[in-house]
């Protein structure tokens, strides 16, 4: 039986593989220095469930990722376990919800399309690459290890 716990450990085994040979094509990072653009973000288990999550938004819509459908998406995730909704929040919850989610989601895209994974269509559009899809396609499409 594969327990949740294993598949987190597979895919987080997998995301370094992938985020390595993402790296290997970037200019190296001087470890004595603050990682400069992506390099910090892409190694990141969250970064690899945003990647995962806006793939799969994608591959059901044309290869198109809509910021604004994920934004939302995001935010109704987010409020889920609390009990709420975007609807209870005041005003000014939502607005600062609505920024920093903006924030955090424009932060991720900008590694998306740094390492080639999305390119902009226009503003607020991104299509999946092939390199992208591929990555998806592989950690789709990868049998989790049952031992």
């Amino acid at each position: 039986m594969i327990t949740l716990l294993k598949a987190r450990l597979a895919f987080a085994a997998a995301w370094e593989l992938i985020a390595k040979d993402l790296l290997a094509q970037k200019e190296a990072w001087n470890f004595s220095k603050a990682p400069k653009g992506g390099h910090a973000k892409i190694v990141s288990n969250e970064f690899a469930a945003m990647f995962v999550n806006a793939a799969g938004l994608a591959s059901h819509n044309g290869r198109l990722f809509d910021r604004v459908s994920f934004a939302r998406d995001y935010a109704k995730a987010e409020l889920r376990p609390y009990g709420r909704t975007v609807s209870s929040l005041s005003p000014l919850e939502r607005h600062n919800q609505k920024r920093r989610i903006a924030q955090a989601i424009s932060a991720f895209i900008r590694v998306m399309v740094e390492f080639g994974l999305f390119e902009e269509v226009r503003p607020s559009r991104y299509r999946i690459t092939n390199k992208g899809q591929q990555i998806y396609d592989l950690i789709q499409n990868t049998p989790v290890d049952e031992s």
